[in-house]
């Protein structure tokens, strides 16, 4: 906070600077559990279980408490299929070339939705081959 410039220390004392009252205001605002003192208390309890090893008190359930109550939920990864805009250019080409050599009729959906030409290279789409002949196994017979 001090590196942030949020606070400043003057003779072992911490006094907020300007931008660091405008934070507790903004806070106390939006997110006003975060400097109610039972906060800290709380927080130090559920980190010495941590610490302890209880079962079920981990520091993912820990954060995922700290999350809920700011309503933050993560963030999926988008992708284009997500988005459904346009296929990119080498999906659609792909499309193309494998509708030529297996005489199939590319359904005219696939043109302008990446969601539609992923659906539609997934079905049509030769699959790949693994060296176990298709058993997920290694040498040794495990899962890999």
């Amino acid at each position: 906070m001090k590196k942030k410039e949020y606070i400043q220390l003057t003779k072992k004392q911490v006094h907020p600077t300007t931008a660091g009252e405008k934070l507790i205001g903004w806070l106390k605002k939006e997110y006003p559990w975060v400097i109610e003192y039972a906060l800290t208390s709380q927080m130090e309890a559920y980190l010495d279980q941590i610490e302890g090893r209880v079962p079920g008190k981990g520091w993912q359930q820990f954060v995922k408490g700290v999350h809920k109550l700011m309503k933050y939920e993560i963030p999926r990864r988008v992708t284009k299929m997500d988005e459904d805009g346009a296929p990119t250019e080498k999906a659609l080409e792909y499309a193309k070339t494998l509708s030529r050599q297996k005489r199939l009729v590319l359904p005219k959906e696939v043109y302008t939705s990446a969601r539609s030409c992923g659906a539609w290279l997934t079905k049509n789409a030769p699959k790949k081959e693994t060296k176990d002949g298709g058993k997920g196994k290694d040498k040794k017979g495990k899962k890999v």
